[in-house]
């Protein structure tokens, strides 16, 4: 039987079970893509906060 390889739930680490764990390369693009999404959704957060302020 072969052990079959899996992937972290967030495709950042890969294991190969009684082998090796691999980190996985990020590109540039995927880096820029997860900033746009932070930085949209801590505005979307400090917007509701403001709001709900007395």
């Amino acid at each position: 039987m072969v052990a079959q390889p899996r992937q972290h739930p967030a495709g950042l680490v890969r294991i190969l079970p009684q082998r090796e764990t691999l980190i996985v390369k990020i590109s540039p693009a995927a880096v820029e893509d997860a900033h746009f999404v932070r930085a949209a959704v801590e505005c979307s957060i400090v917007r509701e906060v403001v709001r709900a302020t007395p």
